[in-house]
């Protein structure tokens, strides 16, 4: 029989015992996340790739097209920017000018107001407005119509509008009755005049009827004399206050004064009870939507001495003149060869005028009627 070892079996065994240890204080390995699942790609069909530059940087500097702006033509009555688009179409419209009736509506928007003796001696004065740039919804009182007046709108052509109606009222026959421009408030007209709350005038929706109702050939644009924003104006006299007679007495007549603060004359004239007063106007305010009364101020003044008659103001000829603008008189003198060509204004070298840009009054003033002008 084969005698075991026994010291080493005992060292075996310990070993073993040894190691068994060892690996036990090592622990388990720690076991690995499971790692997320990577989500699908999101696909895009497209019917057709978008076109663009092939960088960046040219996208950045690419040029875009800016808008085409409106053509825009500069108006021969006002100064101001209107649309080439818009056709120049001049309407007359004869206002009312009894202080009973006032204010007057619509005739800020007027761009040239022509005043003149209702009849020698009288004193009384009578408006007729030409609007060519903006025709205002309410304009009146309308008044009746004379005979220079017709001349005057002989000479620009376009509509012209008073109230009367021709045939019961005794008026002469005009060029404007058979070219269809004289408009009264009778017959297709008829719907667009009306008379407001509070008002004995009858008044007249303008824009309605050259709107709807203009059916004459204008005549060609000429220039009477030039418009520009902020003219420098030789040296000359100032003129802080001016006061025409037109032939009547001192309560009758009608004053302008300069108001330095917005470059222009405020009107001033007797009212009902012969007392001078600043005179005001309807003006439409955009804010309120509603019609307010304003003063009522002038841009240029420009008094056309001429001969008055029983049948009204002699209009062909020449004459003197002076213009008021900017608190400044300008002496000159105008002339029209026919009734049916332009009035055109010159200044005493025999250059054509240039006045202020906005809203020009023309007095017809009597020539042998002095005015007063107060430095």
């Amino acid at each position: 029989m084969k005698r075991v070892n026994v010291k080493r079996l005992i060292f075996i065994l310990a070993l073993a015992v040894l190691m068994m240890a060892m690996a036990a204080c090592k622990g388990e390995p720690e076991a690995e996340p499971t790692p997320e699942p990577t989500p699908a790609a999101e696909i895009i069909v497209m019917d057709a790739l978008p076109v663009h530059s092939d960088s960046w940087e040219d996208i950045l500097n690419e040029e875009v097209e800016p808008p085409t702006p409106t053509p825009s033509v500069i108006s021969s009555t006002s100064g101001r920017e209107r649309s080439a688009a818009a056709p120049y179409q001049p309407s007359f419209v004869c206002f009312d000018n009894d202080p009973d009736n006032w204010p007057l509506s619509g005739i800020l928007e007027a761009d040239i107001v022509y005043e003149a003796p209702a009849a020698a001696g009288s004193g009384n004065t009578r408006l007729l407005a030409l609007f060519s740039d903006t025709y205002p919804a309410q304009t009146g009182p309308v008044g009746m119509a004379y005979s220079d007046f017709f001349e005057l709108q002989q000479e620009w052509g376009g509509m012209f509008l008073h109230q009367g109606y021709p045939a019961d009222s005794g008026y002469p026959q005009m060029l404007a009755d058979s070219a269809g421009q004289r408009v009264t408030n009778e017959g297709d007209a008829k719907t667009h005049f009306f008379t407001p709350e509070n008002a004995s005038g009858v008044f007249v929706h303008l824009d309605q009827l050259v709107a709807k109702l203009y059916a004459a050939k204008a005549a060609e644009e000429d220039v009477r004399f030039l418009l520009a924003e902020g003219y420098p104006y030789e040296q000359t006299d100032s003129a802080a206050k001016i006061k025409l007679p037109f032939g009547g007495g001192k309560t009758e007549a009608v004053e302008y004064v300069f108001d330095p603060e917005v470059g222009m004359y405020m009107r001033y004239q007797a009212n009902a009870a012969g007392r001078m007063t600043g005179v005001n106007a309807l003006s439409w305010n955009e804010e309120d939507e509603a019609l307010e009364s304003v003063p009522l101020y002038v841009n240029n003044i420009v008094v056309q001495y001429v001969t008055v008659g029983d049948t009204g103001v002699k209009l062909t000829g020449t004459g003197a003149c002076d213009f008021f603008v900017n608190g400044l008189r300008i002496s000159g003198t105008w002339s029209k060869e026919s009734l049916d060509a332009p009035t055109y204004y010159y200044l005493e070298n025999g250059n054509v005028v240039t006045l202020e840009t906005g809203r020009t009054w023309i007095a017809l003033h009597p020539a042998d009627a002095k005015i007063e002008v107060t430095k």
